[in-house]
This record gives C-alpha cells, sequence and structure tokens, in this order.
C-alpha cells in the first residue's frame, strides 16, 4: 500500500506543517512507502489525488491522509470519486484545521489515541468502512452543504477569521452577531424527494455529517453511512425568533421549535428567488439553484476500531489533542 498525506499549510494556523517530520519519523521507521504534498492554492488537492489515484490498483492501494480540516477532507473526495480507480483509494483523517467537524461525525469509529504517533498508527494500519459521499450540482461534499442564514455566517466567519486571532469558534459566534442585523428570509422552492414546499425560510442544511461550523449540531440525527441525507428547514424568524431559535440549534436542540421541519431524503432541489452563498463543507460558492443527491458507500473511510466507553466527542477531542 502507498500512502499519500496532502498538507494543506494554511489550515490550522499552519499546524499542518508542523506535523510533517513526525510523519517522516514514522514511515521512515517502518519502511513504508509514501509521499507528502504541501498544497500551495485551493483545489490543488484535488488535482493531486486524482493523478495519484489513476494509478492505484488491487495490487497497489491508496490511502490518502488529509492534513488539515473540512476543506482539505472535500478537495480529497473530490480527487477520489472522480477517479475510476476510486476502489482501492481510503481516506484517513489527521484532523490539523479549525473546525475539524467532519471528523467528530466520524469519530465513532477512532480509537483513544494519546498521541500523534497513536493516531498515524491507527490511521496508517487501520481497516476501512464505506461511507456516504453527498453531492450538489456535480460537486461531492462529504459534511453538510447549506443555503441562507448560515451561509452567510459562514462567509462572514471567513472574513473575520482573516483579520483576527479569535477561536474559530469565537468566529463563527461573531459572524452570527454581525449578520443578524442584515439578514432577509429567503423565498425558496424545495422539493425533498417527491414533496415539494414554497414558502420562505431561513435556512436550509443537507447533512451527511452531524458538525459544522466549529462544532453547530444541525442534524442531530445524521449518520455517515445510512444512504440518505437529513435535511433540515427552518421557516422565516424575525429578528427576536432568530435570538431564540439560534441557541438551540447550535446545540441541535432545535427540533421541537415552531417552524423547524427535519427530513430524510435521497435527492433534493432547492430553487431560490436571488442569487445567494451556498456553504458547501466551509467553501462559498454562488447560485439560485441547487440539486443535491446521495452517493451511497461513495468512499472507503479508514475505521480504526473504537474503545465503547468514549463517546465520539470525547474520542475526536483526545485525538485532535497532540
Amino acid at each position: 500500500m502507498k500512502h499519500l498525506f496532502i498538507i494543506n499549510p494554511v489550515a490550522g494556523k499552519g499546524k499542518p506543517l508542523k506535523l510533517i517530520p513526525e510523519i517522516q519519523k514514522y514511515f521512515n521507521k517502518y519502511g513504508s512507502e509514501y509521499d507528502i504534498k504541501v498544497t500551495q492554492y485551493p483545489g490543488q488537492a484535488t488535482d493531486i489525488v486524482r493523478q495519484y489515484a489513476g494509478n492505484a490498483n488491487i495490487h497497489n492501494e491508496l490511502r490518502i491522509y488529509a492534513v488539515g480540516g473540512d476543506g482539505t477532507v472535500n478537495e480529497i473526495v473530490n480527487g477520489i470519486l472522480q477517479s475510476a480507480n476510486r476502489t482501492y483509494c481510503s481516506l484517513a483523517i489527521i484532523p490539523s484545521g479549525s473546525g475539524n467537524d467532519f471528523f467528530k461525525s466520524s469519530a465513532g469509529t477512532r480509537p483513544h489515541c494519546l498521541s500523534f504517533q497513536d493516531l498515524l498508527d491507527c490511521s496508517a494500519n487501520g481497516e476501512t468502512n464505506p461511507i456516504d459521499i453527498a453531492m450538489v450540482n456535480g460537486r461531492y461534499f462529504a459534511n453538510i452543504a447549506s443555503f441562507g442564514f448560515d451561509a452567510e455566517v459562514v462567509f462572514h466567519a471567513q472574513k473575520i477569521k482573516k483579520i483576527s486571532w479569535l477561536p474559530a469558534n469565537l468566529c463563527y459566534f461573531a459572524s452570527i452577531i454581525t449578520t443578524m442585523f442584515r439578514y432577509k428570509n429567503l423565498h425558496m422552492v424545495v422539493t425533498i424527494d417527491n414533496q415539494r414546499i414554497d414558502d420562505k425560510f431561513l435556512l436550509l442544511a443537507v447533512a451527511n455529517g452531524k458538525y459544522y461550523g466549529g462544532g453547530i449540531l444541525p442534524a442531530p440525527e445524521a449518520k455517515i453511512d445510512d444512504g440518505l441525507l437529513d435535511v433540515c428547514l427552518i421557516h422565516q424568524k424575525n429578528f427576536f425568533e432568530i435570538l431564540t431559535t439560534l441557541p438551540k440549534y447550535v446545540k441541535g436542540q432545535h427540533r421541537d421549535v415552531p417552524g423547524v421541519s427535519f427530513f430524510k431524503a435521497r435527492e433534493l432541489k432547492a430553487v431560490c428567488d436571488r442569487e445567494i452563498a451556498l456553504n458547501l463543507d466551509g467553501e462559498i460558492i454562488q447560485g439560485k439553484e441547487a440539486v443535491f443527491q446521495v452517493v451511497p458507500g461513495g468512499i472507503n473511510l479508514v475505521a480504526p476500531h473504537f474503545q465503547s466507553d468514549l463517546t465520539r466527542e470525547q474520542a475526536a477531542a483526545s485525538s485532535m489533542s497532540y
């Protein structure tokens, strides 16, 4: 097996670069074949993975390590799924970004790693399980995509990150406050499988994983291996209703809030009355229409055995403490 490390040098304020000597130390010790690639621009990880995956086969499998955050995972997923040899590729996640939200959703299959060397060991030697991937307008995403208020929050949070040293979660909360004073509800026609809903909405979240935005929990029941997308629709809210709804939304306690609906779906189409931001695993793109689909078992995720006495969140936090 060949091991390919994709290093995002700007994730986690440069943390991935500091991990390179430890990666080299581990793989040189065991004589394993590995390459380390440091990306130079957005989207390059997809190109690198597609190139390497083209040489993967049953006799020479490829394990790809995302050393960065959710954006790095997103680019690698797109590279794998654009390859005809995807069956012979697997994804391992070395969480070193600011949010690492998809890692939290997959941590239920992670061990209690006490150090970075432990994490490398269980990632290099772990078995794989197939997990679902989602797709919107022909582009794949691993975690969550959304229209509306929260997409605007991500857009402004990215601006705040660039000009401050606030932790990721504080950047998001600062952005929430800013967005509340300027946001207008969206008129959308949403078709979930065969059910059509025409209304004004605060937001629409389409989830494969559970978390986004540094730990916000829009889809508490989402699973990455059930063959379905979890959809959260929040109908229009005024300023004061937003104030009471958002704290519950952040904690995943919004199921009983009036105007909040949950669905399970294989396909979904959303058409908006104006061009708006679409948050795609933390990347912001613009558009008026989005068509979502699930790709069941679309990718192989490295899944070492998980200690049953730990919660997912504890395992994820432990693995990110190196």
